[in-house]
């Protein structure tokens, strides 16, 4: 995670160097590849992708936006991994008649989801919800 931050952290500040040099604003997207589960192993906190948890369906999904440097703004609405591409589509710019029109952060949930949440629910493992850990970074 912090080889993660660091990466992210380095970009913005060769984006932000970018930005000034000729005004063109720009944004940053980070998503996980796993869901926000945890387990302790000998008192050291590891990712646990090998047990099913409703956590597995919780995926990390950010965008840093220069044009709002003092905005912090949380959503909290549902989107389907199914619809993706079309997100990241539209993210770009990019624009197809064969992709939806299609944004991850309008704050608004899918209107289907596709039977993923009976799917989640019927998962009967206890919850391994994700930690804080900005108390071990430094």
């Amino acid at each position: 995670m912090k080889k993660t931050d660091d990466f992210i952290s380095r970009l913005y500040e060769i984006l932000s160097k970018e930005e000034l040099r000729t005004g063109r604003p720009f944004s940053i997207i980070y998503f996980s590849d796993h869901g926000q589960v945890h387990k302790l192993n000998d008192g050291k906190i590891l990712l646990n992708n090998n047990v099913a948890s409703k956590f597995h369906y919780d995926i990390p999904l950010i965008k840093i936006d220069s044009d709002n440097k003092d905005l912090r703004l949380t959503l909290s609405s549902e989107k389907s991994g199914l619809n993706f591409t079309e997100g990241l589509a539209n993210w770009m710019g990019i624009r197809n008649p064969d992709l939806l029109l299609y944004d991850l952060f309008d704050g608004k949930k899918d209107p289907t989801d596709f039977g993923l949440k009976r799917k989640i629910e019927s998962i009967k493992t206890p919850p391994d919800p994700a930690i804080d850990l900005s108390s071990h970074l430094q």
